[in-house]
């Protein structure tokens, strides 16, 4: 099976964009399928500033904590606090 490369993101076509809709259970209107197709080529083409860098072993971080440092996780005032209902 061919996969397409980032360096084929300009050959995203009207046509590829309607299979690929097709194949997701999506009907699009024709007239937004060039607009797409070039808004996929873009995105695909976004990648390829990504494949440059180097990040062998370098593992993906398995979890996430939002909150800065600094920040307790006790919330320091209630909805009622600030103007909410207090439920």
């Amino acid at each position: 099976m061919a996969y397409m490369r980032h360096s084929d993101a300009s050959q995203v076509t009207a046509d590829m964009v309607d299979t690929l809709a097709r194949v997701a259970g999506l009907t699009l209107p024709q007239e937004d399928l060039g607009t797409l197709a070039e808004a996929l080529g873009n995105h695909l083409a976004g990648f390829a500033a990504l494949d440059q860098l180097a990040l062998a072993g370098i593992n993906p971080p398995l979890e996430f904590d939002p909150r800065w440092p600094e920040v307790s996780a006790t919330p320091t005032h209630t909805a009622a606090s600030v103007g909410g209902r207090g439920e």
